[in-house]
């Protein structure tokens, strides 16, 4: 039980975090007129789902066997991954779609020191959740941290 309370107090953390981050990230684009600020805020945005789906995945997944699943619920891990994968694929095509368009159409860049600031929070609290995540998915050999980890 230790283990399902351990990785929920991660997930929750790193929802946390990451809307934490989405929200100062689109202030901060949506002021300075920062388009790939804004298109990280989004990458946030997905971060907090992924962390939703690896919450509830590990909770259907630590469910004991019953009468319709003889072997438990641990295959929910691997479609909750799948859920993760997706989530990736669909903002991974809205971002380059994005960037492709602001090559043909540029704006116009406002320097914010702002800009700056919100990006060393960023990598600050991305690598804590990355090593945080990091370790929990090797001390229990977890798909679902292992595939929720924060780029």
């Amino acid at each position: 039980m230790r283990k399902e309370k351990e990785i929920e107090k991660n997930s929750i953390l790193g929802i946390a975090l990451n809307l934490f981050l989405a929200i100062i990230k689109l202030i901060t684009g949506f002021f300075s007129h920062s388009q790939s600020m804004i298109a990280d805020a989004f990458n946030s945005v997905s971060d907090v789902l992924s962390s939703i789906f690896t919450f509830i995945g590990n909770r259907i997944s630590a469910i004991p066997k019953d009468e319709d699943h003889n072997l438990g619920h641990g295959k929910a891990e691997y479609i909750y991954s799948m859920f993760i994968s997706i989530l990736m694929l669909l903002l991974i095509y809205k971002v380059a779609f994005s960037s492709i368009r602001s090559l043909f159409h540029p704006e116009e860049y406002h320097f914010s020191i702002f800009l700056i600031f919100v990006s060393f929070i960023t990598i600050f609290v991305k690598l804590f959740l990355f090593f945080q995540t990091y370790r929990l998915s090797k001390k229990y050999d977890n798909l679902l941290q292992l595939y929720s980890i924060t780029y």
